[in-house]
């Protein structure tokens, strides 16, 4: 068997770079997280939303991660990608802690500055808890739905090897039987 060696460095790189636009993908949607939650709470503090501004929170969300959470947030993302990049699995846990992460730097960077009233403040902190919680269970669903379809693939094959094996101990039961009846 030859081994391309160009094949396998094609292999590599583009694993690093298919797991460094999966971290990117992670940050950038905790930050759309913590903004989707200040909105909401802008929404509940000033009684209107601007729609104009809706693309930009969501689009420009990541720059969002900057505030004065950012010295305790650069090391988490420079760990994070180091992570992203060197392990073999857990890949699903890294990606939801990320996200849970970032968002909660957004959430605690900028709350109080957008959010105006202790009311909105907390209705602001619920909506980001509700949508952190429906991603992360979502992101747990497509995970043990890859983990029962590994399960499946397992049993199958095991189930095919049993099959296999009787019919191949029946088959030398049968040989032996003709045998013995031969034999007299």
């Amino acid at each position: 068997m030859n081994l391309d060696i160009e094949d396998i460095f094609a292999g590599v790189f583009g694993s690093i770079i298919a797991r460094g636009i999966l971290f990117l993908l992670a940050v950038w949607i905790g930050c759309s997280i913590g903004a989707g939650a200040l909105m909401a709470g802008v929404f509940i503090s000033e009684g209107s939303i601007q729609l104009e501004n809706l693309g930009l929170y969501l689009v420009g969300s990541p720059l969002l991660i900057f505030s004065t959470w950012g010295l305790l947030n650069i090391p988490f993302l420079l760990f994070a990608f180091i992570y992203f990049i060197r392990s073999e699995g857990a890949i699903y846990r890294a990606w939801g802690i990320v996200v849970g992460v970032e968002s909660l730097a957004v959430m605690a960077g900028w709350a109080s500055t957008f959010v105006i009233g202790w009311l909105p403040l907390v209705a602001s902190w619920i909506i980001w808890a509700v949508l952190l919680g429906m991603l992360e269970t979502g992101v747990w669903l497509i995970y043990q739905s890859r983990v029962n379809a590994w399960a499946r693939d397992l049993g199958m094959l095991r189930a095919s090897s049993a099959q296999r094996r009787a019919e191949s101990e029946a088959e030398e039961h049968a040989r032996m039987v003709l045998e013995k009846e031969a034999d007299r």
